[in-house]
């Protein structure tokens, strides 16, 4: 914080540090998953008089999205893993993979975090959406929103978001989030604005 620069290394036990202006070491602590299952953080920043941390983590055999509250000296203060579900074709919820790309302070003490769901392997391509969901400060889900890219479609519509921003001005209070589409040719960029209720305002590709 201030003149301080957090950062995360590592995979399987990730490191969290903390440097000076200058590149020197403050903390570094390493964050060990309570069940031993791989645990990775993609992105993390000052929020509350600490820091906040997104990644993901094994739960159930599936990759889901994990959220870390740390003090400022890097030691948790709370964490949660946020399984993601969709209907199989009978209708029923099931678990699928899911993983945290980027978390930051929203408008009302909480966080907004943003990723996708699904996983591309060599072997079967599977459907990937990207997801935004909007936390309170206790880590609880204030509301959630998916937006479909089946695979091999040529569905334009969003494959994951890499990074969100707060919009808090007189003109408009919401959320814009950014990443990558599943055009009708190859991937292009994309974007999405939400209001402050997580309905979309516009949505855009960029080829």
């Amino acid at each position: 914080m201030d003149d301080h620069t957090v950062g995360v290394s590592g995979f399987s036990t990730p490191q969290v540090m903390e440097l000076d202006a200058n590149g020197n070491l403050l903390i570094c602590n390493l964050v060990v998953s309570g069940t031993n299952e791989e645990l990775v953080y993609n992105h993390i920043e000052s929020a509350y008089n600490g820091y906040v941390a997104i990644g993901y983590t094994k739960h159930n055999g599936f990759l889901a999205p994990v959220v870390t509250n740390f003090d400022h000296l890097l030691n948790i203060i709370s964490s949660v893993v946020i399984p993601t579900y969709e209907n199989n074709v009978a209708g029923v919820p099931v678990q699928i993979d899911g993983v945290g790309m980027h978390i930051t302070k929203n408008i009302a003490s909480g966080y907004i975090m943003s990723g996708f769901t699904g996983i591309i392997n060599s072997v079967t391509p599977v459907d990937r959406k990207a997801f935004a969901l909007e936390l309170d400060f206790g880590l609880g889900v204030v509301w959630a929103r998916s937006f479909d890219s089946p695979s091999n479609a040529g569905s334009e519509d969003f494959d994951m978001f890499t990074h969100g921003l707060t919009v808090n001005s007189d003109l408009f209070q919401g959320y814009f989030f950014s990443g990558s589409s599943n055009g009708s040719s190859s991937q292009e960029a994309a974007a999405v604005m939400l209001d402050t209720a997580g309905n979309v305002i516009w949505k855009t590709h960029y080829t």
